[in-house]
């Protein structure tokens, strides 16, 4: 008998499995983009209006539509729902409502507090870490929208809003961060490709509404591979399709097992320019001294960031201030002489250098305006680990991973249940610009005797030039957040 076995996946991908028996860019946007098909990072329009769909209780299964498939490729891809026809287009009016800036409040606070979980269990004094915020919050959205009864509410009180609030503004917020904007030559400067899907094996039948409402309020492509059948077309299906959608920035090896069920998966890919013609920014005049968090010093010629307004902020514990990309933030924390970086870099510090009313522009009384330029290192990160104890110890995400009570009825009649989840991040930052992706893979097993762990997972360091926190914003949220602690490692 078959182990039973859903997987939730983006550049944040959660595996589930299941068992039968116990166990401020202000130019215009071209078009929002996601991808139309498997395999490609074509841009078009996602979005609708479609009426909730909250109640999921009819038991038509994808078995059922195979006849109407629009894609099978070499990889025996078959595509059952696409949003690609679904238009970006939204009202910038409906960004002041209420329920949005509830939602988007939320949403930042959980940044912060996922970010300060995430540095305290893997921050090292000799490496940098990057991880995206944005791509977990996207992929658990997915599986909020897949889940019932207790799992939901486990999901829904980690970012500390109610389902329809949830539900209702996470189209918009999709929308307002999706993007890509190009100069008078139509070169790309700046943009932020987002795509939700779910990879579906022939041997489970899942609910059309929940199909249909993961596509018509998530932007959800619905894809068919046979884990079974043939599980390395299926393995090389979902990895070709994350090289592809992240702009060949992640190609991690994928060897997901022939009792999967489903894949539930978000990709993000990020770029910005410094610059709108592509130059290179400029070096800073001289050397400055680098200090790394274990003490040692090297000389680096920085670069030599533009002028942003305002003042940078002091406080006891750090500084901080910001340099500007086309559509993007970032914000540099540094602590203050005898301060410890994973001490000072936390929610509260986070929250704090985001709110722009800390930040002063000008005097009124003094008659005075401000402005400031960063003196900042090239850098890189890299991030790869497991997220599930983060999510269970802090921020009670507990039924999901545990067989019996995970309810992921919103999609399934199948008992199912999360093993483990895996986020995988990468970021560089250079005389060009800013480029970064991000993928989180949980895998699931089910409650026979654990199977040996199939993947090889890719570890490096990274060299930066300073100790230093990283917040890396657009329209106000948090797409990369991180540390860097050593220049020379």
């Amino acid at each position: 008998m078959k182990t039973k076995k859903l997987i939730l996946l983006p550049v944040l991908s959660l595996a589930i499995t299941g068992c039968t028996q116990d166990p401020s860019f202000t130019e215009s946007v071209e078009s929002a983009s996601s991808s139309s098909a498997p395999f490609s990072s074509s841009e078009s329009s996602v979005y609708s209006d479609s009426s909730d769909v909250s109640s999921v209780t009819d038991t038509n299964s994808i078995d059922e539509r195979v006849e109407r498939s629009i894609i099978i490729d070499e990889n025996g891809v078959t595509q059952y729902r696409d949003p690609s026809n679904l238009s970006h287009a939204y009202n910038s009016s409906d960004k002041d409502t209420e329920s949005y800036i509830t939602f988007k409040n939320k949403m930042k606070g959980f940044s912060n507090k996922l970010s300060e979980l995430l540095v305290n269990k893997h921050f090292k004094k000799d490496g940098n870490l990057v991880f995206s915020p944005l791509s977990i919050e996207l992929c658990l959205g997915l599986a909020m929208r897949c889940a019932g009864g207790q799992t939901r509410n486990e999901i829904l009180a980690a970012f500390g809003m109610d389902y329809d609030t949830f539900n209702t503004n996470y189209k918009l917020f999709f929308n307002s961060l999706l993007g890509t904007w190009k100069n008078n030559m139509n070169n790309t400067i700046s943009e932020l490709l987002l795509t939700n899907s779910i990879w579906v094996d022939d041997d489970i039948a899942l609910k059309d509404s929940g199909l249909d409402a993961l596509r018509d309020d998530y932007y959800c492509h619905s894809f068919g591979v046979d884990f079974d059948g043939d599980n390395g077309k299926a393995n090389k299906a979902m990895k070709d399709f994350i090289y592809q959608n992240t702009n060949g920035l992640l190609n991690p090896p994928l060897n997901l097992p022939i009792s999967t069920l489903f894949v539930l998966m978000n990709t993000l890919y990020s770029k910005a320019l410094w610059n709108e013609d592509g130059s290179d920014l400029r070096d800073a005049s001289r050397e400055y001294e680098f200090t790394n968090s274990d003490g040692t010093v090297s000389n680096k010629r920085l670069l030599d960031g533009d002028y942003c307004r305002g003042k940078a902020m002091y406080t006891d514990d750090y500084s901080a201030f910001y340099t500007a990309l086309y559509g993007y933030r970032i914000y540099f924390v540094k602590p203050n002489e005898g301060k410890n970086l994973k001490d000072v870099f936390d929610r509260s510090a986070m929250k704090y250098v985001l709110d722009d009313d800390n930040i002063v522009e000008q005097d009124d009384v003094k008659m005075e305006k401000y402005s400031t330029k960063c003196i900042f290192p090239q850098f890189n990160a890299y991030g790869d680990f497991d997220i599930d104890d983060v999510l269970q110890e802090g921020l009670g995400i507990n039924s999901l991973f545990s067989y019996g009570a995970c309810d992921m009825s919103g999609v399934t009649d199948e008992n199912v249940y999360c093993q483990g989840i895996r986020h995988i991040a990468t970021l560089d930052v250079n005389k060009k610009g800013m480029e970064g992706a991000a993928v989180t893979y949980a895998w699931m097993a089910g409650a026979g005797a654990p199977q040996p762990d199939p993947y090889t997972y890719l570890k490096y360091t990274f060299v930066v030039d300073k100790e230093f926190g990283f917040i890396v914003t657009r329209s106000d949220s948090v797409v990369f957040s991180g540390v860097v602690n050593n220049i020379d490692r």
